[in-house]
């Protein structure tokens, strides 16, 4: 077991950074009960065969189950328990009539994987085709909150906003100005949910030359919704992408699938670069998280591009295990993000020094000028071997 302790404290313009390896209480191993917070993994983004494909061939359109995505929900659940997580939402996407297909078909076996794996924690919802005048290229994700009329809900939403829903679309979901209806729409549910922007800068054409995505849209959106736009994934799904069946790489495969400007180590743009995207809207006083997925079609082993949830990308939430305390943790930014599980534990804690005022992640702390600031961070590296071996 390793315990690691950072400590940063600077006072006015003067930083001394203190980096000591140092014994720490170690965080047990042992199943704590349920009703203890902890940090549970879990993958907001994953497909099951209900993403599907349309045979436009005949009219209406019919549904080709596994079209776009492999397997069914019960076999992703019990994928991603095997990869440690506690938590995962399936975000099937649209299409032409999928919200009946979602509400007739997928959610009923998605109640039936519940049933059958209770010890992972399945979130309903869809991954959102955003209105626009971007077929294909804006996507969300959107998760309902547990209740006994979550289909319903997102049935609601679904039928009436998702931007390709319709045979066809109506002319009014080519407009941007239809997505901030979608979002009212949402906030007016009885059961707010949560939305999170899916790779933002997929389609960027260079360093900060966003399209599709831009971040005064991100803005707009959390304007409109702020008690349900939350924030954007930082390290993308796909990352199997250039890797062969067999394992070996794949030179002229494209990382996370982001075909004009690459990932930066497999994390959007708009997250990882210093002073960026994500830098600026927190500087705005926002409360903007990022989180860590696989965006899971099909594994790598199957021709695929994509590792299992959990296999690689998790998203960690300090909650106890329960469909509320998770969603309530998610939505307060109480989150990391690990890939190739190089940590499974990270505690965050800003400190006014002697005065007792202190505020950890997701949370905000008002300091002055004059006032000293400790930064403590402590994480654990897990035992044994990670997703790869």
């Amino acid at each position: 077991m390793k315990c690691y302790s950072f400590f940063n404290k600077y006072n006015g313009l003067f930083c001394l950074l203190l980096l000591a390896l140092a014994s720490c209480q170690q965080v047990p191993q042992a199943k704590k009960p349920d009703h203890a917070k902890r940090w549970l993994a879990g993958d907001h983004h994953v497909h099951s065969h209900y993403s599907v494909k349309w045979d436009t061939s005949v009219f209406p359109p019919a549904a080709v189950i596994g079209g776009d995505a492999k397997y069914s929900i019960p076999l992703n659940a019990q994928m991603a328990a095997h990869y440690g997580l506690s938590w995962m939402v399936i975000t099937d996407h649209g299409g032409p009539n999928r919200a009946k297909l979602a509400l007739e078909q997928a959610y009923p076996e998605l109640l039936a994987s519940r049933k059958a794996l209770p010890d992972i924690l399945q979130f309903y919802g869809m991954e959102f085709d955003v209105p626009g005048d971007s077929p294909g290229g804006r996507h969300a994700s959107f998760i309902m909150p547990y209740s006994a009329t979550e289909a319903q809900q997102l049935y609601q939403i679904e039928s009436r906003y998702n931007g390709r829903q319709g045979v066809p679309p109506g002319p009014e979901k080519a407009e941007d100005a239809f997505m901030l209806l979608a979002l009212k729409a949402m906030d007016a549910l009885p059961d707010k949910p949560l939305l999170l922007a899916n790779h933002p800068s997929r389609l960027a054409t260079g360093f900060r030359q966003y399209h599709k995505i831009t971040p005064q849209q991100l803005r707009d959106w959390q304007d409109t919704a702020p008690d349900v736009v939350i924030g954007m994934t930082g390290a993308e799904g796909h990352q199997a992408a250039t890797l062969n069946p067999d394992g070996s790489t794949d030179a002229s495969a494209i990382r996370a699938e982001y075909p004009h400007y690459p990932t930066m180590g497999g994390y959007d743009q708009m997250t990882a670069r210093l002073g960026g995207v994500w830098d600026s809207l927190l500087s705005e006083g926002r409360h903007w998280w990022v989180t860590g997925v696989s965006d899971s079609h099909g594994h790598y082993t199957d021709g695929w591009a994509d590792f299992w949830p959990g296999q690689y990308a998790k998203t960690y939430v300090y909650a106890e295990k329960d469909y509320q305390s998770i969603f309530a943790a998610l939505k307060a930014g109480n989150v990391f993000v690990s890939t190739g599980d190089l940590i499974d534990t990270l505690y965050v804690d800003v400190l006014v020094k002697n005065t007792g005022r202190k505020a950890t992640l997701g949370e905000t702390l008002l300091v002055s000028a004059e006032d000293e600031l400790v930064l403590r961070v402590r994480f654990r590296a897990p035992d044994g071997k990670n997703g790869g071996g």
